[in-house]
């Protein structure tokens, strides 16, 4: 039943106990190569990860990451058994903010930081303070859902700075973009 569950919620696993049933198939936890259902319904099929996988390049705006990921699908198609669980690494979880904000690998993928994975953090802090903006203002919810005038006064302010990292920059950048198109003033 709790695997039911997980299925319908789109959380499905790849992996599991050592135990499973089918684990002598040649590989770990029992799962079966690319194509083929996985030996118990505790894990995700390889065409879910896939479809995870080709939405996201559909949205990301980095050629790095892009490529990265498109190789990475070409090994997967060829039935790269270290390739499955890398796909299956990257997109059966969401990278978590915690108190050090979000950290981790950079690469393409739910589970890794990237330009997407940034974009939509940023997207959903910046409805937050224009949130709390507006309705202590006396704002109401509607107007929450209009876009923000090109020449209204800001409706919050949010600074943002980077690093030499990685990409650090282009999040800050790409981060601006979404705070000043949400009528935050960066």
């Amino acid at each position: 039943q709790r695997d039911r569950r997980r299925e319908e919620r789109g959380q499905a696993e790849v992996g599991g106990d050592e135990d499973d049933e089918g684990a002598g198939n040649g590989c770990r936890h029992g799962e079966r190569l690319y194509g083929q259902r996985f030996a118990d319904s505790t894990h995700a099929t390889n065409p879910q990860l896939r479809a995870r996988a080709e939405a996201w390049l559909a949205q990301d705006p980095d050629p790095e990451t892009r490529a990265e990921l498109a190789a990475l699908l070409r090994r997967v198609d060829a039935g790269v058994h270290s390739s499955i669980e890398d796909l299956a690494d990257r997109f059966n979880g969401r990278l978590a903010f915690g108190t050090a904000g979000l950290r981790g690998e950079i690469g393409a993928g739910s589970n890794r930081m990237n330009r997407v994975l940034v974009a939509q953090a940023a997207a959903g802090f910046a409805a937050f303070l224009r949130a709390r903006a507006v309705t202590a203002a006396g704002g109401t919810p509607e107007a929450l859902d209009a876009p923000w005038p090109v020449d209204a006064e800001p409706v919050a302010s949010i600074v943002l700075g980077y690093d030499g990292r990685k990409n650090s920059r282009v999040f800050a950048i790409d981060s601006a973009e979404i705070f000043a198109g949400a009528g935050l003033r960066v």
